[in-house]
């Protein structure tokens, strides 16, 4: 979700933004997720989300993750209309696996063709993020695993 959030900031204040780094970019993803859980909810589950309360899904690490039917909505809203060109001109770096299990690769392909700028890189295997933007402060998310997640880094103009 930060890639999409950070390609929203992008096009609504392009002035501000220097460089864009997205890394596995969630871009739409997210109400299809939701589609796939509800469809695998129970009726008395179904019916909790549907009233609008909020349900806990179990993820991968055992931790309980909560999830309400108007945040996938207000996120549809959102969604970046991938079918036209994404007017962003600042050098970005898209890195993604090709085998990423979450958000499909596909998805970097399609905003790389979309995405205007000129400087625009698509990296599918990436050692270290540093080589990409070298004594540039970067905040990174990590799982208590170590493993990268879903984040996307906007960096102002200095």
């Amino acid at each position: 979700m930060g890639s999409m959030i950070s390609l929203k900031v992008a096009l609504s204040d392009p002035g501000r933004i220097w460089k864009l780094l997205l890394i596995a970019p969630a871009v739409n993803v997210m109400y299809s997720l939701f589609e796939t859980w509800y469809e695998n909810f129970d009726e008395n589950e179904r019916q909790k989300v549907d009233r609008g309360e909020v349900h806990y899904l179990k993820n991968e690490y055992g931790v309980k993750q909560p999830i309400r039917r108007a945040f996938f909505d207000n996120l549809r809203e959102e969604d970046i209309d991938l079918s036209k060109e994404i007017p962003v001109d600042c050098p970005i770096k898209i890195l993604h696996g090709v085998r990423d299990d979450t958000v499909p690769h596909q998805i970097s392909l399609d905003l790389l063709s979309k995405i205007t700028s000129k400087d625009i890189d698509l990296v599918r295997s990436c050692p270290s993020i540093a080589v990409y933007f070298p004594n540039t402060p970067c905040f990174l998310s990590r799982r208590s695993s170590g493993r990268m997640v879903n984040i996307a880094c906007l960096l102002k103009r200095t």
